[in-house]
């Protein structure tokens, strides 16, 4: 009777055991064992999944060769400090197996076996992913506080301004075209109005103006807009090839406002290739049904993008032009308007090889195809 008892109670604890390791080995927090040498002596399938390493690997590896080279010293620390007897929390960062920068949360406890500390217990949680949702979110936040900012800060500017240009407008007509005070009273005037291009973007930019959401045709919105561009461009030399799909959806959008967008990305295509001294102008504009999304693409053959400047392009006041040249909120306007409509704009671009900007628009409430006229 007594063996059949102590076959039951192993056959119950070799159950429990199986139950506990799947249970370990389902886990999505990554889940490792480490001895007092901190040799790692078993580890998870996430726990695998998280440091990109095999069982193998890992079998050869010290738990602190896992943080990247700067922070060994303190994931150390955390290990020799759990083995005291302590539980320690931390983060660390690590180079996943894209060889990108990852940052993980890792808990340490003291591992208990026959009444002493054996080693220890870690659990690893990837937060990568969170922590950039958490900066994006906070990015969100400055830039609508930025907004209610700037538009507050351009309205007072208005009003003052709109006094200068009132005024200096009046002087003009006191003053012959070639006498001296009518060159600095005209240099006020022009000024007074750059200034008020820039405030005008800056309130465009602060989402003063509501959009209104109509049924639209894109390729007659990219015509329209190529024709307010069409004659500076043309004095410029540039060559403006056009190539727009026929039998494109309407879609529900805010045609002033995508108009904007094409004025944006035309104008600085247009300076892109007006730098280029001696060399061909071309400009290609076109349209196309993907999928779901309507595609406008502007690619101009300029100098192109440098990959420094490339991922900041779009953020609000980020420019590359010379000073006084552009306010860098034209692309940050355009990203804003085109994230409004459900879509989206983005930029290719090599250094010597020109660079097209992409807009991606959904359809949506579509009435049928339409042609060009």
């Amino acid at each position: 009777r007594d063996v059949t008892v102590e076959r039951a109670q192993a056959a119950a604890l070799e159950r429990a055991e199986a139950r506990y390791a799947r249970l370990v080995e389902s886990a999505q927090d990554g889940i490792c064992t480490i001895d007092e040498e901190g040799r790692i002596t078993s580890a998870n399938r996430a726990f695998r999944r998280i440091v990109r390493r095999t069982r193998r690997d890992l079998a050869t590896m010290h738990f602190a060769d896992l943080a990247a080279e700067p922070q060994r010293g303190a994931l150390w620390a955390m290990f020799a400090a759990t083995l005291a007897g302590s539980h320690q929390r931390g983060e660390i960062a690590y180079v996943s197996h894209k060889g990108h920068d990852a940052i993980a949360s890792v808990s340490t406890a003291p591992l208990i076996e026959h009444d002493r500390i054996a080693g220890v217990l870690a659990i690893m949680r990837d937060m990568t992913e969170e922590r950039a949702l958490m900066q994006r979110a906070a990015r969100r936040d400055k830039l609508a506080a930025l907004g209610e900012l700037v538009g507050g800060v351009a309205h007072e500017v208005n009003s003052p301004l709109t006094g200068i240009m009132a005024h200096a407008q009046l002087l003009q007509a006191d003053f012959p075209a070639d006498d001296d005070s009518r060159h600095a009273i005209d240099t006020i005037v022009n000024e007074a109005r750059r200034a008020a291009r820039i405030v005008g973007k800056l309130l465009t930019f602060a989402r003063q103006n509501p959009s209104e959401r109509i049924p639209s045709e894109i390729n007659q919105i990219v015509l329209d807009t190529i024709e307010l561009r069409r004659y500076p461009l043309r004095m410029q030399g540039v060559e403006l090839e056009i190539v727009l799909a026929e039998g494109l959806p309407m879609v529900s959008a805010d045609p002033f406002q995508l108009q904007q967008v094409f004025i944006n990305l035309l104008s600085n295509a247009e300076q892109a290739v007006v730098e280029q001294n001696g060399a061909s102008r071309r400009i290609t504009v076109k349209s196309a049904l993907r999928a779901s999304d309507l595609v406008v693409t502007v690619t101009d053959n300029g100098s192109g993008i440098a990959p420094e400047h490339l991922p900041h392009i779009f953020n609000p006041f980020y420019t590359t032009k010379s000073r006084g040249v552009g306010t860098g909120l034209g692309l940050s306007i355009s990203f804003g308007i085109m994230r409004e409509h459900g879509g989206s704009i983005q930029a290719h671009s090599q250094p010597g090889h020109g660079a097209t900007f992409t807009v991606i628009l959904p359809v949506r409430d579509a009435r049928g195809p339409v042609r060009l006229g």
